[in-house]
């Protein structure tokens, strides 16, 4: 039995977005803003990922940190293929950013002075630079 095209193209689609999954390990920074290895700065939050967005603008966005939201978790790094040395995972506070609604972006550090803001794969950070 042949697959139809339409089922076909979706499988293509499913297997690219597959191809990058493995993206989280990509030369991203630690909350300190120092490198860390090859792992990106990702926070598990509500059910969402939210990557650092340092590095996707030519310029740093200026944030407020709000209220605490809870707790979030940074996921193990394990830049050695599965050998030892992997991390285990980090819990982290998540904060709002005023301005911005959670489903979009957060700030997540230990205290609200080393917040990093973070921001799901995509988020329209436009109220940010206009509050600038």
């Amino acid at each position: 039995m042949r697959a139809k095209p339409r089922t076909r193209r979706w499988a293509g689609a499913l297997a690219g977005a597959m191809a990058l999954m493995p993206a989280g390990c990509d030369g991203g920074l630690e909350a300190g803003g120092a490198s860390e290895g090859k792992c990106a700065y990702v926070v598990k939050y509500e059910g969402r990922s939210y990557l650092d967005v340092r590095g996707r603008s030519t310029t740093d966005r200026k944030f407020t940190v709000g209220e605490s939201l809870g707790t979030g978790l940074l996921p193990g790094c394990d830049e050695s293929g599965g050998a030892d040395g992997a991390e285990a995972p980090e819990k982290v506070t998540v904060y709002e950013v005023e301005g911005i609604a959670p489903a979009v972006a957060v700030a997540a550090g230990k205290t609200p002075a080393e917040a990093v803001l973070v921001a799901v794969q995509g988020a329209d950070l436009a109220p940010l630079d206009a509050a600038s």
